[in-house]
């Protein structure tokens, strides 16, 4: 949602704060870690595309875990105020433009990280 973030909802505040809270987590995976001293600036490292998307597999996994954790459930059409949502089913299952989201997920790390002016490290 593309509003100041005091207009969210609750549940949108919540879930973005999650999946930011998971940067560390992502970065592990790419063999990175954030660092007070030293390292490169983010946008220097190239993400290999195949962990990208294996990456990507493991944030949908994520966000699903989060949904259920709130009472989420699948069906065939998304019912927000019942909790319902189409989308709570295997990566490989998902449109291709969903599974583009989270691709864009991590891809836009190091974008984010630059921005705050943080630097990262191999994981030694």
């Amino acid at each position: 949602s593309m509003v100041p973030w005091m207009e969210l909802p609750q549940s949108l505040q919540t879930a973005n704060l999650a999946q930011a809270e998971d940067i560390p987590n992502k970065l592990r995976k790419l063999g990175y870690e954030i660092v007070d001293t030293g390292g490169v600036p983010p946008s220097q490292v190239i993400l290999d595309p195949a962990t990208i998307e294996a990456l990507s597999a493991t944030e949908h996994d994520r966000w699903m875990a989060e949904k259920e954790r709130g009472g989420w459930k699948y069906a065939p059409v998304a019912d927000k105020p019942n909790l319902l949502h189409n989308l709570l089913i295997p990566y490989d299952e998902l449109p291709e433009e969903e599974k583009q989201k989270d691709r864009d997920t991590l891809n836009n790390i190091p974008i984010l990280l630059d921005k705050v002016g943080y630097r990262i490290a191999p994981t030694s």
